[in-house]
């Protein structure tokens, strides 16, 4: 019984002890035929979400035709992925992301379609196209192939846009099955997530959740309904910032700044806060979205004070944007090899407070 005891006060321990995590979405399917990653602080996040996926395509052969003739398309086991017209540019991404930052934490995204069909050209079909009703064999299939994606690109954790045509009555038993296809199969584990805009059929299902990215930036979203299904430590308080500059897609009308996300994750003991998006074809509001991004990470944990040379000239980079505008005000920021293996980052004007602890006066 003491053990007992001594045990839940660990896992409490843990959950208030526990960093917060930063968390960025990336979106794939942006005009034009170059996305500038480089923009993109991945070097910030903890946690970096990557959309649009969905069902891409049937076993639709000419036997399972002649057998069901009138078989809606996508009523079938579907497979799961990126878009053929978009695989190269996740590619690119997540190559560049893990190049930038080797400890990011890559999870797939299934967005929501706005009616149960569209867009499949470009993003692939939500929940919602595999029909009203579905078979056991079908989930299972479906779970399945997401777990063989994850595998395949070395993801951590499948997350769903839960809006839109991504509502289905039987996620509960999707759920279901991506428990059983990520924990008792091959390979790593691999985490279950969403993003809702609501709560329906959603009781009941915080045992086989890991992340809840929750929508706080959309009309109607409270945070207090979703803290009485899921653990708190699951729950992510969303960050728009381009909503207050008119760069929001969609119906974002919430208000909430990130210093007060930041006091609900202290008051809540949330697992942090995810902001949407970095990358939208605006120069502007990608430098706006990446510094809000850079904001959210400096606030749980700073970059660390020396960086390896060999990591390139985007580090050197990712160092100016960080600590200029916290260290240096307007002086210049000193770049120095030491040894040829690290950078020394200092200030030039007196007395600054130097990556080390020390002031600009104690450098030689």
């Amino acid at each position: 019984m003491a053990a007992h005891r001594w045990g839940g006060w660990a896992a409490a321990l843990v959950v208030v002890l526990a960093k917060p995590k930063a968390v960025g979405w990336v979106y794939l399917a942006d005009p034009g035929e170059s996305p500038d990653w480089d923009r993109i602080a991945f070097h910030a996040m903890d946690i970096l979400l990557v959309g649009p996926m969905g069902l891409q395509k049937c076993d639709w052969t000419p036997h399972r035709q002649r057998v069901f003739p009138y078989r809606p398309l996508f009523n079938c086991e579907a497979s799961f992925g990126v878009n053929a017209s978009l695989l190269h540019r996740f590619e690119a991404l997540i190559k560049a992301a893990r190049w930038r930052n080797p400890a990011l934490e890559i999870m797939a995204a299934q967005w929501y379609a706005s009616d149960f069909e569209a867009p499949l050209e470009t993003w692939g079909g939500s929940l919602g196209a595999l029909g009203p009703q579905v078979s056991d064999e079908q989930l299972e299939g479906y779970a399945t192939k997401v777990h063989a994606f994850l595998e395949h690109y070395n993801l951590s954790a499948y997350v769903l846009d839960y809006e839109g045509t991504n509502v289905m009555h039987w996620y509960p038993r999707l759920l279901v099955k991506l428990a059983k296809a990520f924990r008792d199969g091959e390979g790593q584990g691999h985490g279950i997530g969403l993003s809702p805009s609501t709560a329906e059929y959603l009781k009941g299902t915080n045992s086989l959740t890991d992340y809840v990215f929750l929508q706080t930036y959309t009309p109607g979203v409270k945070l207090a309904k979703y803290l009485e299904i899921f653990d708190s430590s699951k729950v992510f308080v969303g960050q728009c910032l381009g909503l207050r500059n008119g760069w929001c897609p969609f119906n974002c009308d919430g208000e909430i700044s990130l210093d007060t996300a930041q006091e609900m994750v202290e008051q809540h003991h949330l697992g942090g806060i995810h902001v949407w998006r970095l990358n939208d074809g605006n120069q502007q509001s990608m430098l706006a979205e990446n510094g809000l991004m850079r904001q959210v990470s400096q606030a749980y944990a700073p970059p660390k004070k020396r960086l390896r040379a060999s990591s390139g000239f985007f580090n050197l980079a990712d160092a100016l944007l960080d600590y200029r505008p916290a260290n240096c005000g307007l002086e210049p920021l000193l770049f120095r090899a030491v040894l040829g293996k690290e950078w020394d980052l200092w200030c030039s004007g007196p007395n600054q407070i130097l990556h080390d602890g020390t002031t600009s006066e104690q450098h030689p």
